[in-house]
């Protein structure tokens, strides 16, 4: 085998190993009285469109989703996903415990449910500024168990952005708190 013909056989493996080790991430969910819709990106790099089950992103498909956890599948093989979260990976997997994640609800029909410092918030932002769009406008609130404050003052800019008016803020215990007009 020649020079030449190794290097290229060794810069393909390399390539195609690097390929392989991509890590999915399941990065959040929305329900809306529809089908659940997810997004899931790749090395917390690239990231999906909404996708329901039975839709493809990179190879993977997405084929069940039970109580926070997503299931894809890919050559045969199913992996198990839970929410971008606290663990230091990408994305845990379905046996490691992980903080509840926060929900983002817009009026009183649709949820979001991310991690706090998940990228995807573009896909929230779209969320928001179509729910700005609406009259009346609906108000949003964020709910869940510890909700870091610079998550909070991410979802109020992403909101203000957005043209959203009224935030409100539920934690897990405790008063409600209106962040945008005080009640």
């Amino acid at each position: 085998m020649s020079r030449m013909t190794k290097l290229t056989l060794g810069l393909a493996l390399l390539v195609y190993g690097a390929a392989v080790r991509a890590e999915l991430c399941f990065e959040g969910y929305m329900t809306s009285g529809g089908p659940s819709r997810f997004v899931v990106s790749l090395d917390r790099g690239r990231s999906s469109d909404w996708l329901v089950i039975g839709e493809k992103f990179e190879g993977f498909t997405i084929v069940a989703f039970n109580e926070d956890v997503l299931t894809v599948e890919k050559d045969g093989g199913r992996r198990y996903l839970r929410l971008v979260g606290a663990t230091g990976g990408p994305s845990s997997p379905a046996d490691e415990p992980t903080l509840k994640p926060i929900n983002i609800m817009i009026g009183g029909n649709r949820v979001i449910s991310c991690r706090a410092g998940a990228p995807g918030f573009d896909h929230l932002k779209k969320e928001l500024v179509n729910a700005a769009a609406l009259i009346p406008q609906p108000v949003v609130t964020i709910e869940g168990g510890v909700v870091p404050s610079e998550f909070i003052r991410s979802i109020l800019k992403l909101s203000s952005e957005a043209g959203i008016r009224n935030v409100r803020v539920w934690p897990a215990k405790g008063p409600k708190t209106n962040i945008r007009d005080g009640r």
